[in-house]
Parts: structure tokens; sequence; C-alpha cells
């Protein structure tokens, strides 16, 4: 089922949709976690920026064939477009952005490491930004 990820938090600019469909609380034989994200028009996701040990993997859709993101992996930023994907080595922070006006949709997976499976608690947010949970826009 979908739920809302930080719907009302930052300034009200990192509403996202997440449907989780596999991780190893719904199926812990599973060696991958598997999940999609939709987000708001001129929105964050993957915000605060965050990272994990796992690497993982984004499939990005926008509801045009002409809408664009930004994905950001370390340092590095990438244009996401209709059909690109973008791979994150496993402790790279990663937060991805929505151009004012286009919906993406992310299809995400997440590689288990032998003896270290991804849980919803591995997500370590960057400290430099953690004020931002309680600043008022």
């Amino acid at each position: 089922p979908w739920k809302y990820s930080s719907k009302g938090k930052f300034g009200n600019v990192a509403n996202r949709r997440v449907n989780t469909i596999v991780d190893h609380e719904i199926n812990p034989d599973s060696n991958m976690v598997l999940g999609e994200v939709l987000n708001d028009p001129g929105n964050w996701s993957g915000y605060l920026p965050h990272r994990h040990p796992q690497p993982e993997c984004y499939y990005f859709k926008f509801d045009h064939p002409e809408g664009f993101g930004a994905s950001f992996v370390g340092d590095q930023v990438f244009k996401s477009v209709d059909g690109s994907f973008s791979a994150i080595p496993g402790g790279e922070l990663h937060p991805q952005a929505v151009a004012p006006g286009f919906q993406m949709y992310t299809c995400w997976m997440i590689r288990h490491i032998d003896g270290n499976p991804w849980l919803q608690t591995d997500r370590c947010e960057d400290e430099r930004y953690l004020w931002l949970h309680e600043a008022q826009f």
C-alpha cells in the first residue's frame, strides 16, 4: 500500500508516496529490497540526504516525456530523465529532486549485503542537515 512519507515536512517540498513491495520484514529470505516512489511535482525524495552501506539503484519515469529531475550521488549530480537510472554505491549520500510541473516515479532496489540486510532503520541522514527536522519554514 502506498503511504505518504515526509508530507508537510521541510517546507512541504519533500512530499512523496512510497510503496515497499518486498524488504527484509516482508520476506526475510529475499536478498533484495524493491519499492516504488511517486514524487509530487517540484519535491525532493530521499530527503534529508541519507546513506546506507548497501548499494542501491533507481529507475526513473515521468508523467510527461520531457519531465526531468536531479539525482545526487555523493558530490555528483545527474539529470534524471524518463527511462534513466542511477546506480548508487553503498555509503554515498543520494537524495533526488523533481522539477516543478512533473511527477516522478522511481523504482528502487537495494541489494542486501551478506549478513547485513537493509532495514528501514538503517537510513543514516547527513548530520549537517539534521537541524532541518526542527526548522520552521
